[in-house]
């Protein structure tokens, strides 16, 4: 019952409130959504703010991330069934490399974002610059959350933001600007699943 796992707890509340609308009310769907990519952005700062840092908590946060990204791809499958190949090989890749990195970690009984000076370049800038990452995980998410705008605009759902009417139009600038970061985390995502996978074979 720490504070930081309680706000795990409720982003795993808005995740099952977001899946509920996601096929009924656009904007249901992406407030929740976005009310626990919110959460996620508090809970490591709760944890170290209070000393309430725990293995358990590490794994929830974990776990609920991957979850709720999977969700979404899960959403967008269904909607660009004509893209179901794409997205449920990202949606594979997502959630193998976090999986690998995680285990690696445990094997040594390593927090999963220590990386040594051995690791690529890449993937020790992406875990030691919180910026760095904090960047392209809101982008990987903001290109998502774009493309499910993109969806209901197509069907001619309109917004009412600040006068914004068009959510066409902001959904495909969202897209472009997040575009190179959210490729960059895939690209990631591909250098950390290899990197984990050798660090295993090693250790057997």
């Amino acid at each position: 019952m720490y504070v930081p796992n309680l706000i795990g707890y409720t982003r795993v509340v808005c995740l099952i409130y977001a899946l509920q609308h996601a096929f009924n009310c656009w904007s249901g769907f992406l407030g929740f959504y976005t009310a626990g990519a919110l959460l996620d952005a508090v809970d490591g700062w709760a944890a170290r703010k209070m000393k309430q840092e725990t293995k358990f908590g590490a794994v929830l946060d974990m776990v609920t991330d991957r979850v709720s990204t999977n969700m979404l791809y899960f959403v967008l499958a269904i909607l660009f069934s004509e893209k179901y190949m794409m997205i449920g090989l990202l949606a594979a890749l997502d959630y193998a490399s976090h999986w690998f990195r995680m285990y690696a970690a445990s094997m040594t009984g390593a927090h999963h974002k220590t990386m040594g000076a051995s690791r690529n370049w890449l993937l020790r800038m992406y875990y030691t610059k919180k910026a760095f990452m904090l960047v392209c995980c809101v982008a990987q998410e903001a290109y998502l959350l774009a493309m499910y705008a993109s969806h209901w605009a197509s069907k001619g759902a309109r917004m009412n933001v600040f006068g914004v009417t068009d959510l066409g139009m902001v959904a495909e600038c969202a897209m472009m600007i997040s575009m190179p970061f959210a490729a960059l985390k895939q690209l990631i995502n591909v250098i950390q699943l290899v990197d984990a996978s050798i660090d295993i074979a090693d250790r057997r």
